[in-house]
């Protein structure tokens, strides 16, 4: 109960002054009285006008409650809307990233500017199938590449002396999806790899290793890399490209932008067998990648160069990418195959590389570490490692086959074969050739 309050002096001095007035103001009186016992009624009997049922006076309360805080701290919970919008924004984005390898903003760039044509090529070079790579099924292992979305973009070339050796070793590991389709006549959809049957004429090179060299410094002078691509990424027999089309748009679109035009990966063990160039030679002779004599050669050459350090930045030529019009690849790449072709030193091409760059002041992008997956199990029996017989290998092998014209008995097959343009192709080996002389 609320305490009772007394009337105020104000009012008992007008209740005074109201009984001392005339008669004829005493309707004023009667309501002034009227009035001031009303108020005093009011006063002591307040709570019981104010009396309501409990249960709706709470409500009432937690109404009134509720819109008197949220006018108070309306701010406050439109910042907490905005927060919660934000995290939710974040979390589709991080998962937008792991799964597709690129950020939302990179993804909406790749699907507002026109894609890159960018070409595969490898190369298969040898004197036997048995010496070649078991090279991937890629419409197994990577078929994005081959969708409808993607198939007009990207392309890959498998250069070559016998395409039939090519089609031989990869039928070994068809899945049943490939074979069936190789029975239904779609012999183009056998293992995604168009074939390019880049040969050279007798007493050209010696060594199939040189050979196999061309596609890998020279690839982009053929004219089907020219027609059909804007970024080349090289990779050996052994390496499968694991990276979503859109990661290989980016690192194009990279490359393009960049000034030198070129993407390699750093070498693992640059800094290990005292580093550098020695380190990797040193390397090459205890894993038996190439002839002691070989490499005492190699290491001469060096020598006498006037800008020859042995503290170069080594990187891997496993797999590499390239703008197909860049300056400075061009630059390099002739000047490595313009030494590497002549077949004098060591046909181990990391070191020279990584004399060439030195030399040309070429500092490579890195390529992310995420595009490519290197698979040795596809090596051929001798894993790439070499002895004498390597030194002449091409020379015996087109002595044996002097009365066969691989050119002609490859000629009969037109399902993904595209043979060299030979005008061109006479060009290209004068060139070398000459440089040869």
């Amino acid at each position: 109960m609320f305490p009772v309050l007394q009337p105020s002096m104000f009012h008992i001095e007008s209740k005074a002054e109201c009984n001392t007035k005339t008669d004829g103001n005493s309707d004023e009186q009667l309501h002034q009285d009227h009035f001031l016992k009303k108020n005093e009624t009011t006063i002591a009997k307040g709570p019981t006008i104010l009396s309501v049922p409990p249960l709706l006076h709470h409500i009432q309360s937690r109404i009134r409650s509720y819109f008197m805080s949220y006018r108070r701290h309306r701010h406050f919970r439109r910042s907490l809307f905005f927060l919660w919008a934000l995290a939710v924004f974040v979390a589709i984005g991080a998962i937008w990233l792991a799964w597709t390898g690129n950020s939302v903003m990179e993804s909406l760039a790749i699907v507002t500017t026109a894609p890159v044509n960018i070409c595969f090529i490898t190369a298969q070079y040898a004197s036997s199938v048995e010496q070649l790579d078991n090279l991937v099924n890629l419409r197994d292992e990577v078929p994005s590449f081959f969708s409808d979305r993607n198939s007009d973009n990207f392309h890959f070339f498998a250069f070559t002396n016998r395409r039939d050796w090519i089609e031989k070793s990869s039928s070994i590991t068809l899945s049943k999806e490939s074979k069936k389709r190789k029975k239904g006549g779609l012999n183009n959809e056998d293992n995604g790899w168009t074939i390019l049957v880049q040969e050279f004429p007798p007493q050209t090179f010696e060594r199939f290793i040189t050979q196999s060299r061309w596609p890998k410094f020279q690839g982009f002078r053929h004219e089907r890399i020219q027609q059909s691509c804007d970024v080349v990424f090289y990779m050996d027999g052994t390496v499968l490209p694991v990276g979503s089309p859109w990661k290989f748009q980016t690192e194009a679109r990279r490359i393009l932008n960049s000034n030198v035009q070129l993407s390699q990966e750093l070498h693992p063990h640059t800094d290990e067998d005292g580093g550098g160039i020695a380190g990797e030679m040193a390397r090459c002779r205890v894993k038996k990648k190439d002839l002691e004599s070989n490499l005492q050669k190699t290491m001469e050459w060096f020598q006498a160069q006037p800008d020859f350090t042995n503290d170069c930045t080594m990187y891997q030529n496993t797999f590499f990418g390239y703008a197909v019009s860049s300056p400075s690849f061009q630059m390099a790449a002739d000047f490595a195959w313009g030494h590497f072709s002549l077949e004098k030193d060591s046909w181990r091409d990391q070191p020279l590389w990584c004399y060439t760059l030195h030399h040309f002041g070429i500092t490579p992008l890195i390529i992310p570490g995420n595009l490519f997956k290197y698979q040795g199990e596809r090596r051929p029996a001798n894993k790439h490692t070499y002895g004498e017989e390597a030194a002449n290998n091409a020379k015996k092998y087109y002595e044996k086959n002097t009365l066969k014209s691989t050119t002609t008995t490859d000629a009969g097959n037109t399902n993904t074969i595209d043979s060299i343009d030979h005008k061109e192709g006479d060009q290209q080996i004068l060139s070398a050739v000459k440089k040869k002389q």
